[in-house]
């Protein structure tokens, strides 16, 4: 998720934005590549199931003819399961009549995340997800960007800390309550690879 550091009112222009074709796939695998390193990225064999799959699930954002963002999800049927898979499986919960839908990933081309298409994306998913009678919830699995540099705290301790204008103190989760979010819970285990947080995943669930 890209680094925020307060929150924005803003308008944005939604024709940019669309869900993915397969031949969206060379450009979401070089997302992928720029935008997480190598031992937390999906397989590419993942992510082309999610656009043959539920292509209706994700959105891109296409700038002068590339996709320079997207934002994948799932529907899943409870958070239950959550706390016992990881994000290398947590595609087996999808389920095309799940009442919860579940935010994967959100990637944006680094060199342009001044733009805040990811603040764009997002919004444009919750926007979609409110409109839907079928969806109760909205959830998310993030991380912490910054916890490595707090590691005197512990984690379940740093995800609730704010800094000295009330803000989460972490860009990912304060990026995350700036669009509607609420921290839930900790998911030990969620991400094995992420060793900047202990294999850890923070539960956030957005209003509709």
């Amino acid at each position: 998720m890209p680094e925020r550091n307060h929150c924005n009112n803003y308008s944005f222009d939604e024709n940019n934005i669309r869900h993915p074709r397969l031949d969206d796939i060379p450009a979401l695998l070089h997302l992928e590549t720029e935008c997480w390193p190598a031992p937390l990225r999906t397989s590419p064999e993942t992510i082309i199931h999610r656009v043959e799959c539920f292509p209706a699930g994700h959105l891109v954002y296409e700038l002068n003819g590339r996709v320079v963002g997207v934002i994948y999800s799932q529907r899943i049927q409870s958070t239950d399961p959550l706390k016992t898979t990881n994000s290398r499986n947590v595609s087996s919960l999808h389920t095309a009549d799940g009442p919860i839908t579940q935010l994967l990933a959100l990637n944006v081309l680094p060199e342009l995340k001044h733009l805040m298409l990811g603040d764009q994306l997002l919004t444009c998913m919750l926007r979609r997800c409110s409109l839907e009678n079928d969806t109760k919830k909205v959830i998310a699995v993030t991380l912490c960007q910054n916890y490595r540099k707090h590691t005197h705290l512990s984690i379940k301790e740093y995800i609730h800390t704010r800094n000295a204008h009330g803000q989460l103190l972490d860009p990912i989760l304060r990026f995350h309550e700036c669009h509607g979010a609420t921290i839930k819970d900790m998911i030990p285990g969620y991400r094995p690879e992420d060793a900047d947080n202990q294999g850890n995943g923070v539960l956030v669930e957005y209003g509709l």
